[in-house]
């Protein structure tokens, strides 16, 4: 019998974030569509849709060598006997999507994630840095750190140019970065099912999609320019991240959702989003509908940039400002198939640096 390929998945799993949920379960597919023998562990916090996780991983179109194995099994990433134990049996391990190396959030996260690389290394573990989205690293103790540390991996891959200029001056061009793109572009349409929002003749819905960041009042701002738009349409905030990113407020409508797949019906309903999460831009990109970037991080800007999306940068945003931006916006014809299209190839290229 052959030998099974073991994965070890890292990443900010579990937390009930979804633009980490949907990272996981894109990656997880994509290697179960072109590597249907690979075995793969995913590090998380705890179970997130886990029956829709397991079932997508289920071995029923394996070939018979592999039919009896579990495909996907998940583990606490706070057992790090346990994580340790899986290092030494595992092939590769791969640091997964997101902006996982950044001390913005705290320094826990980035040492933790620093000492997950090391250990694979020292187990002898081929180490992915797989689409990631690397900084702000601001402090310069914790910038060379983590390029002394990522230098070590045996493949570094980019999730935009951005992130891989940033690397490579990290790593001092002691090693090639090569460029894919985040695994939420996997993602495939198939019609849309059972829309949570439904639409009313000429109305027009307007969704924001914040994030809780206590900096410049952001959320302040954010509910008075939805406030100036209520004329406008229906108000909405789509959740990515539970309460938290709640705007507690009687001028908007909040949603969320029972399944992570929800998601997708619900924003290709909208007829603009303003969105400061990167991955309410992400999923409205791949729906086609016009958007509002909200800059609070370089990586909203850099992927507003690319994708020719409106963006106001923290330092610009005023209420009246961000509603006459969306009003100029809202139900505007948008085509981002090509750039999508191309982003979605690059992920897919990617996969095969894994191996």
């Amino acid at each position: 019998m052959a030998k099974i390929p073991k994965i070890v998945l890292a990443g900010y799993y579990g937390y009930g974030n979804l633009g980490d949920e949907l990272i996981k379960e894109n990656i997880v597919k994509s290697l179960k569509d072109n590597f249907p023998a690979v075995s793969v562990t995913v590090l998380e916090k705890k179970v997130f849709g886990r029956k829709l996780f397991e079932r997508k991983m289920s071995g029923e179109k394996f070939g018979k060598k592999f039919e009896k194995k579990r495909v996907v099994k998940k583990l606490s990433r706070y057992n790090l006997f346990k994580i340790s134990k899986e290092l030494i049996v595992s092939d590769i391990f791969m640091l997964g999507g997101g902006s996982l190396l950044q001390d913005r959030s705290g320094l826990f996260t980035l040492y933790y994630y620093l000492c997950l690389i090391a250990v694979a290394k020292i187990f002898k573990s081929r180490v992915v840095l797989f689409n990631q989205g690397v900084g702000p690293i601001k402090n310069i103790f914790n910038f060379k750190l983590t390029g002394l540390i990522i230098s070590k991996a045996d493949v570094l891959i980019a999730r935009d140019r951005d992130t891989q200029a940033y690397i490579k001056r990290m790593i001092s061009g002691k090693k090639k970065v090569f460029l894919g793109a985040d695994p939420v572009f996997y993602e495939h349409f198939k019609g849309v099912k059972g829309a949570e929002i439904k639409r009313r003749g000429a109305e027009k819905k307007i969704a924001f999609a914040v994030r809780n960041w206590k900096k410049d009042k952001i959320k302040d701002k954010i509910t008075k320019a939805a406030g100036l738009l209520k004329e406008s349409g229906t108000v909405y905030n789509i959740r990515f991240h539970g309460e938290r990113d709640s705007l507690n407020s009687g001028e908007v409508k909040e949603l969320s959702w029972a399944k992570n797949k929800d998601i997708w019906d619900i924003i290709r309903q909208m007829d603009i989003l303003a969105g400061m999460r990167l991955h309410s831009l992400i999923c409205g990109a791949i729906s086609g509908i016009p958007m509002v970037g909200i800059g609070y991080d370089p990586k909203v800007e850099s992927f507003c940039r690319y994708m020719d999306i409106p963006v106001l940068k923290l330092s610009e945003l005023r209420p009246q400002k961000l509603a006459q931006l969306i009003k100029i916006n809202i139900g505007t014809k948008v085509d981002y198939r090509k750039k999508t299209d191309n982003l979605r190839e690059r992920y897919i290229k990617s996969l095969g640096l894994i191996f």
